[in-house]
């Protein structure tokens, strides 16, 4: 049960439009990142090991972060560490903000013409053993995967999962109880809403079905993973 507010943790973050909780320090406490859209910051909040965040360290602001508007905490270069991945409207970025282990961040550019980006999820979709990340964005109308070809973040692969929604939001989870990894994606205003079926196989493709034919409606994308390399 929640009761009350127990602490505001940054009262000038300011469009703030994504909060993840993640160890970004590892110190074994639950820190906190956020992504405003408003004045162009990432930021994370050290937690003091008393459940309070009483500092505010930015990771990226004005032009590298321009629009931040989502993010997710994954490991995505396999050190160990939580690095971030940041959707950025303003700039069109899907960036990864590889962590050290000690809460400093450094800018890897995954693609940079996602035309205003509104979301981002990271999971192994080729089940590789690495992380891979896919977005969602408005004004072209794409669902991307991006395949972390190297494992460790620096070489990255563009392939397109569907074009011709207004995307909002991307997650993902088993929609098929078949192993591997779907999309679940948001639009504006669709009048249909196709799903995807994921299988990592050698070919890789995507298969596509309609589970909604609403506006603003949820989609669901699975991995049947036979995307044309």
């Amino acid at each position: 049960t929640f009761c009350e507010i127990k602490e505001i943790v940054d009262d000038n973050a300011i469009g703030a439009r994504t909060v993840v909780a993640a160890d970004l320090n590892g110190d074994g406490w639950i820190d906190l990142a956020s992504a405003s859209k408003d004045d162009d910051t990432v930021a994370w909040y050290p937690n003091d090991g008393t459940g309070h965040f009483p500092t505010k360290i930015v990771i990226s602001k004005d032009d590298e972060a321009l629009g931040a508007y989502s993010l997710v905490a994954a490991d995505i270069d396999g050190d160990g560490h939580q690095d971030l991945v940041v959707a950025s409207n303003g700039n069109d970025h899907v960036s990864l903000w590889r962590n050290d282990g000690k809460g400093n961040f450094s800018k890897t550019l995954i693609y940079d013409n996602a035309d205003f980006v509104l979301s981002v999820t990271a999971v192994d979709f080729d089940r590789d053993g690495d992380l891979d990340v896919a977005s969602a964005s408005f004004f072209d109308g794409y669902i991307r995967w991006y395949e972390n070809v190297d494992g460790k973040g620096y070489v990255w692969k563009n392939h397109t999962v569907y074009v011709g929604i207004q995307g909002h939001y991307v997650a993902h989870g088993d929609m098929d109880g078949d192993g591997d990894d779907d999309l679940i994606a948001v639009t504006h205003a669709e009048n249909t809403s196709p799903s995807f079926s994921h299988k990592p196989t050698a070919t890789k493709t995507i298969t596509q079905t309609s589970i909604s034919t609403r506006e603003n409606a949820v989609m669901s994308a699975r991995n049947g993973m036979d995307i044309p390399a």
